[in-house]
């Protein structure tokens, strides 16, 4: 005879009304979480004791214990952050932000004028279709020194949402406040306000600021002056692979878990890869946590690791699988 059964919830499994005879046990299936299976037995019906006071009596009630192997999946470590470009202006350094970050922006600009010469001043931001813009005036803060302009009175703000960008105008009264403290509170204003970041594509995203005083005809000999951020997204990928170390491993599902506990399960497709994207800049945790059928969790998985772009913010890591059932 043969019968198969499953441990229950506590790990248990029984078979009654067995006759005399001698059967054999084997594990045919385990969890994933087991790395081994158990050694395969016999039973003898009915048993009898050799040991203590009872040795050399029989019992047909007969209780078995085997042995597992559990699996301890390895941890791998990611950090996502900036990288350093050039820039024909500056060198700046790339913001990693997650997608549905708020960023806090600011820029800074020379005016590079004198008070007298001050009759108009205009602001552009411009920014990528990933990066909100304000909506009213309220909702920037722009100062001279320690002197912040009132939002409204001393200038108004349109949006232009096709080209997802806002114009600040100075008012009289804000021009004329402007006048007053020009110089004295030194010559480089700010532009401050807070955006929400939708990227998940890593990739440059930029926010750029143009100040023209007196006239917005490049032509007429105005002053300019511009300033930029620069932000980008992280990402993470796990390409798990046969034993062979050539072959891609579909069905296999990775748990990436951030700094406060928050985690995102992804199964390998096709080609072996788990991909996330849309990461800010931390540290992350990457585990594999279920397996394809017909293998185990792999307890010492190689790994190594490497930076595709500074930019990009994207770390690989290759593993391979464990052993076979």
């Amino acid at each position: 005879m043969e019968s198969a059964k499953t441990t229950n919830d506590k790990g248990v499994v029984t078979w009654t009304n067995l006759d005399d005879a001698v059967y054999l046990v084997v594990e045919t299936a385990h969890p994933m979480t087991v790395s081994k299976s158990s050694v395969p037995f016999y039973v003898i019906l009915p048993y009898t004791y050799t040991q203590g006071d009872i040795a050399g009596t029989t019992t047909r009630d007969v209780f078995v214990y085997p042995k597992n192997e559990m699996a301890s999946a390895t941890l791998y470590t990611v950090k996502v952050s900036g990288g350093n470009t050039s820039d024909r202006r500056k060198n700046a350094t790339y913001e990693v932000a997650a997608a549905g970050e708020e960023i806090d922006f600011y820029s800074s600009f020379e005016l590079g004028v004198t008070t007298e010469e001050i009759t108009e001043l205009t602001i552009v931001d411009t920014s990528d279709d990933a990066l909100s813009v304000p909506t009213k005036a309220a909702d920037v803060e722009i100062t001279l020194g320690t002197t912040v302009f009132i939002p409204v009175t001393d200038y108004t703000l349109t949006k232009d949402a096709a080209a997802n960008k806002f114009t600040i105008k100075f008012t009289d009264a804000g021009l004329a406040s402007l006048r007053s403290v020009f110089g004295t509170n030194g010559t480089t204003m700010g532009l401050s306000y807070t955006s929400t970041f939708s990227g998940t594509v890593p990739k440059e995203y930029r926010n750029t600021v143009k100040a023209t005083t007196n006239d917005s005809n490049p032509d007429s000999g105005a002053i300019s002056s511009e300033d930029f951020a620069k932000i980008t997204t992280g990402s993470a990928k796990i390409t798990k692979y046969k034993a062979d170390g050539e072959t891609p491993l579909e069905g296999v599902t990775f748990r990436l878990t951030d700094s406060e506990g928050n985690t995102k399960d992804v199964t390998t497709d096709e080609d072996g890869i788990a991909y996330w994207e849309g990461l800010g800049d931390g540290t992350y945790t990457i585990q594999e946590v279920a397996t394809a059928g017909g293998y185990t969790l792999n307890p010492k998985a190689k790994t190594s690791r490497s930076q595709t772009s500074s930019m990009m913010s994207m770390r690989t890591i290759r593993i391979l699988t464990g052993s076979e059932k």
